[in-house]
């Protein structure tokens, strides 16, 4: 199967399980349906056919959504499925993407930031990486900022391309390795945040939105179907949570051991199309 069909059917069946556990986890109060309960329900969130007349659609086609069947969704469904769950700016991107739409979530929905989805050009061309000479930049970037703030990129799959010597040391990031897989699989390295907790929701929720982002690239899925043998992530990636953009702040322990520390996340690109992204981090408690 080629890459194009490959990635169609993983959008498809990503669409049908965030559309699950979207109607699960809303209740009918939250779906403005609380004078249309039966005195006792069984179930605690929406059935099938409740989405389905809020979305405006037909009972088997939604059914039809959720087994992720080769169905369209529009825009005006899309927008309707958005208010009936109530979902965030994030989560709303997310659903826009899975559906292959190319305009901006709902109007008038409050949004963290903009999102463009990779047009086909970039989608041809990414699948080869970055360039040498846009790689070049971006280190040159990279160890500029050593003398003041611990920098960071990586490229698409997460893995780290460059970094200066305050992000190693500080920081504890090493060229070479994946973000994700080393948060997951590396002993000793979660004890270099301040908060393991948040630190594990916020790269499984922007992973998820990455996949979606690039559905047809499978190497992105291969890191998800390996780390599903590890139940932490195994048990954060299956409660389908979407967090697009870095957090305001996050805190760090140099060495594992000091005291944490907390750093505003400053998250560039080079170019809208680009492979790369530099991470700058900007201690909060830093005079200037």
């Amino acid at each position: 199967m080629d890459p194009e069909a490959e990635g169609a059917n993983y959008r498809r069946s990503e669409l049908a399980r965030f559309l699950r556990a979207c109607r699960e986890r809303t209740s009918p109060v939250d779906a403005g349906l609380l004078d249309c309960m039966p005195p006792r329900r069984r179930i605690r969130g929406l059935r099938r056919q409740e989405v389905a007349e809020l979305a405006g659609v037909g009972m088997s086609w939604y059914t039809w959504l959720e087994q992720g069947r080769d169905i369209t969704l529009t825009i005006e469904v899309a927008r309707s499925l958005v208010q009936a769950f109530g979902l965030s700016s994030d989560e709303a991107t997310y659903l826009y993407s899975l559906g292959g739409l190319t305009e901006s979530p709902v109007d008038g929905l409050q949004r963290d930031h903009a999102v463009d989805l990779p047009s086909d050009k970039a989608r041809a061309s990414d699948r080869c990486g970055s360039s040498p000479s846009e790689l070049f930049d971006v280190r040159l970037v990279v160890d500029g900022l050593d003398r003041l703030y611990p920098a960071y990129a990586i490229n698409r799959y997460w893995e780290v391309v460059a970094a200066n010597a305050h992000a190693q040391r500080e920081l504890g990031v090493r060229v070479g390795t994946n973000c994700m897989v080393r948060f997951f699989t590396e002993a000793g390295r979660q004890s270099w945040y301040g908060r393991t907790d948040l630190a594990g929701r916020v790269l499984v929720g922007r992973y998820r939105q990455q996949v979606a982002r690039y559905p047809y690239d499978s190497r992105l899925q291969d890191t998800v179907t390996a780390l599903m043998n590890v139940p932490e992530f195994r048990t954060l990636w299956e409660r389908h949570e979407v967090i697009a953009s870095l957090p305001g702040t996050i805190s760090y322990r140099a060495g594992g051991s000091a005291a944490p520390r907390e750093y505003r996340t400053i998250g560039l690109t080079p170019t809208t199309e680009s492979a790369l992204s530099v991470v700058l981090n900007v201690p909060v408690d830093d005079p200037s």
